[in-house]
Formats: C-alpha cells, structure tokens, sequence
C-alpha cells in the first residue's frame, strides 16, 4: 500500500475502478485508456482529460479499511512516500535536493511511462496469441521495459488469471511477486486459468503481429 501511493498513479480504489471499466468496455466510449481514440491518448491524454471514476464497481474493495484510509488520504500520503521520504533519506548524506530530483521526480516520470505503455503501446504493437476481440497484444520486449506484463492479449483474454507469463521462464515479475506475498498471507485465491483452456483458446484464435 505504502509503494503503491509513492507510485502517485491514484489510490486503489481509484485504480481498481478504471482498469475494470478498461476491461469490461475494452476499446469501446467507456474505456478510459480507449486506444481507438489515438495512441497518446491512450498514453497519457487520458490523465489529462479523465473523468471521475465509477466506484461502484469497487464495492468489493471498499469494504477494507486500509483501501478506504488510503483513497481519503492519498494526496498527503503521496506527497510524503513519493518525495518527503526519499527527501529525508538524501538530507541524511548530504544530498537532499539531487534525491528529491532523482528518487523523486525523475522516478516518477520514468514509472508513469512504464505504466502508460502497457495502455498504449501493448494495445498498439505485438503478437495476439489468444483473442482478436480487442486491441490488446503481447510483446517479449516491452515486458523488459515496464517490468513485466509479457503477454498483455492473455492478460485481457483470462483477465482473473493472476499471470500474463505461463511459462517458469518468462520474464513476469509481477507473477511472482504476487506467488510470494501468497505465501506470506499477503494475497489469498490466486487464480490461474487451466493449461487446457489456454490451449482450446489459443487453436481457436488467429494470432496476428504488427
């Protein structure tokens, strides 16, 4: 929770609610990151022109304290995590201002691009192993770039399978960090889609690549 406010990318319910209406209006009016509106708007115009969130999507999640305590506090608690801290942490050595710059902005920028990627470059370029009804494709390379999301098509085409990499090798982070906070009581009912299922899907569909 305290990472994910540093990160300064909306509370998680905020969060929540707009990836779920990108899924269930994936492409459509609906979609906030809707990538037939052009490519940075699906980037970044949607930060500057969205619209306020449906939260009752995320009634689910709201009924955890912490998820509530951090959507009313976010913008002293993003403040704090995402600048005073590494502030402070510099101020300590003598480097206050270039680790308010570095740990600060510069992180920042950097980790709201690797973010906005997977909503415009992964619905723009790539392979569509397993689904053609929507805009979203897999690419080996951008799961370098932003740190996991190997295969943004399984993403949308299993969206409650907890990985976008199947495979033990595939370069999915975000898997496995998730498998380790289940093992410590941090994540509970992890879901995986069935081998079998992936692939009746996967012969059913055409990939394509552009």
């Amino acid at each position: 929770m305290i990472s994910g406010t540093a990160a300064i990318q909306g509370s998680a319910l905020q969060w929540a609610a707009q990836h779920r209406d990108h899924h269930t209006f994936c492409d459509g009016a609906k979609d906030p990151y809707n990538i037939n509106q052009g490519f940075w708007h699906a980037h970044i115009g949607w930060v500057i022109r969205q619209t306020q969130p449906d939260y009752s999507r995320v009634r689910d999640l709201s009924t955890d304290w912490m998820n509530r305590f951090q959507h009313e506090w976010f913008g002293p608690m993003s403040i704090i995590t995402g600048f005073l801290i590494p502030a402070a942490v510099g101020y300590a050595w003598g480097e206050f201002w270039s680790t308010l710059l570095v740990a600060g902005a510069l992180r920042l920028v950097i980790q709201w691009h690797m973010t906005f990627c997977v909503n415009s470059v992964a619905h723009w370029w790539g392979s569509q192993k397993y689904s053609l009804n929507h805009t979203a494709r897999g690419s080996w390379w951008l799961s370098f770039l932003v740190w996991g999301e190997m295969d943004h098509n399984f993403h949308h085409t299993f969206p409650n399978d907890f990985r976008t990499g199947t495979r033990w090798y595939d370069f999915d982070p975000g898997k496995w960090f998730i498998w380790v906070c289940s093992k410590i009581g941090l994540a509970e009912e992890l879901r995986s889609t069935d081998p079998e299922k992936i692939k009746r899907v996967r012969s059913r569909s055409v990939p394509t690549e552009n």
